[in-house]
């Protein structure tokens, strides 16, 4: 516009100046003097408008200012023009920052450096303060739509109150920090339960990045405590992968059975590719509860197939626990049954704690143990172990195998021991235990209590030594 104006302006000089001259070349009166004085500058800021000399002006003419007028000469309204030019121009430039003057649309539009407006709107903040007000809110928004922490109990927004996939189920009375989601599962959980649907099957996938419902293995649960908190009783755990987790059963649920996958127990590798999508291991955390089983039974029934367990340097992989309790908080976990598992390594392998019964231990590898093979340790329960079955397993490279086994009925049959550093097993606090058809890589002359094995009077003994068959009690 201004170029434009100004080349309007140049034009009408010219026009001008052609004037001029076809007014003195075409006089009659025209003479030569008279024509050079119309082509000197009038004085500055003339008034006169006799000829165009006073329409052009003077190089200093003063410029026009505010309305036109009739005296002005082109010189003063260009200056007019281009001084209102050069002033439009400066209010292009951006104000200073956080400006709060409100005269230019640069002091409304604001410059990019301004502070970000905070709370209500007021008369004094720029559309940029604004812009980076609403930006700043919708990044703290889109944050909000994170979802919250595991079994998480703030109540501050709504991502709280939905919860995450991996949020156990609730369980009991409604309380005032469980999640929809946690709700969800209690509620699905329940109305399978209360279709007579005891005996579901619920996923475990070590090797997954997040949990789903825990129903299938594409939807399997990540940890074996998110299965442990929605089992009931008569349900089935089948999981794959590395477990790194010390647990214990949960009060109340009954005859649960734990599968590992692959065709026969090994651990969870990945090297080669694959090898932890076939089988499984159970071990303990990086961070390690100290003298913790990785698994403690507490009620009866519960049985572990095809699965490889490795403890830790000072705890057992199993332990099947009895208190002293009676009615609802009795813990007992007789009736279990350890089948087709194998034991790589650690402390102790089997643990009975309290005198549990009616445990069956069949087809199983327990080696390496720095401890015991198995292990009773009297605790708090009834005292005496009652009516175990220890069938067709392979013992080695144990520092001891079953040690002071004080034991009632117990049959021990189709074992092989082999290579036991010290304490074999020793039944002389029991009564009435059958220990027969076993193999033991140790010569007759040191299978007595001597060598460490010993029975009691009430027992049964028959066994296969290095050098041949021995019946009848160990004795010296």
């Amino acid at each position: 516009m201004r170029k434009r104006t100004f080349l309007l302006l140049i034009a009408a000089l010219i026009l001008a100046c052609g004037l001029v001259g076809a007014q003195f070349v075409g006089s009659a009166t025209y003479t030569q003097p008279l024509y050079g004085s119309y082509e000197n500058v009038p004085t500055a800021d003339g008034t006169a408008n006799v000829v165009q000399r006073d329409v052009v002006g003077n190089k200093t003419d003063a410029a026009a200012a505010g309305a036109v007028s009739t005296t002005e000469s082109l010189m003063a309204y260009i200056k007019q023009i281009v001084g209102g030019q050069i002033t439009v121009d400066s209010l292009q430039d951006v104000p200073t920052k956080d400006a709060v003057t409100n005269l230019y649309i640069r002091d409304v539009v604001g410059i990019k450096t301004d502070s970000a407006a905070a709370g209500a709107v007021s008369e004094t903040e720029s559309l940029v303060a604004y812009a980076k007000q609403n930006v700043g809110a919708n990044i703290v928004i889109d944050g909000l739509m994170d979802v919250p922490i595991a079994d998480a109990v703030t109540n501050l927004y709504m991502r709280d109150v939905v919860g995450i996939k991996t949020d156990a189920a609730a369980a009991g009375a409604v309380s005032a920090t469980e999640s929809l989601m946690a709700y969800a599962k209690q509620l699905i959980t329940d109305d399978l339960r209360s279709n007579g649907q005891n005996g579901l099957t619920w996923y475990v996938d070590a090797n997954i990045g997040a949990s789903g419902a825990g129903t299938s293995w594409t939807a399997a649960f990540k940890t074996m405590a998110e299965a442990f908190a929605v089992i009931g009783s008569g349900d089935t755990i089948r999981f794959r992968g590395k477990i790194l987790e010390q647990l214990t059963t949960p009060a109340q649920v009954f005859d649960v059975t734990v599968i590992g996958a692959g065709n026969r127990p090994r651990h969870a590798d990945s090297t080669p590719a694959g090898g932890e999508e076939a089988t499984n291991s159970w071990t303990e955390p990086a961070e390690e509860a100290a003298a913790t089983p990785l698994v403690k039974v507490q009620q009866q029934g519960w049985r572990f197939e095809n699965i490889l367990f490795y403890g830790g340097d000072d705890n057992s992989c199993i332990q099947f626990f009895r208190d002293g309790s009676s009615g609802d908080d009795e813990r007992d976990g007789s009736h279990g049954e350890v089948i087709g598992c194998k034991f790589a390594s650690g402390y102790d392998g089997i643990e009975d704690s309290g005198g549990t019964s009616n445990v069956l231990i069949k087809d199983c590898v327990i080696a390496s143990m720095t401890n015991y093979a198995l292990k009773h340790t009297t605790g708090a329960g009834i005292g005496n172990l009652l009516d175990w079955r220890i069938k067709d397993n392979d013992f080695y490279l144990n520092a001891n195998w079953m040690g002071a086994w004080g034991s009632n009925g117990a049959i021990i049959t189709g074992n092989t021991v082999i290579n036991t550093t010290t304490l074999l097993i020793d039944t002389s606090s029991g009564t009435r235990n059958t220990v027969v058809g076993n193999v033991f890589n140790i010569a007759a002359a040191s299978f007595d209590p001597d060598g460490n094995v010993t029975g009691d009077a009430t027992d049964v003994w028959s066994n296969t030594l290095l050098d041949g068959i021995e019946t009848g009690l160990p004795a010296n």
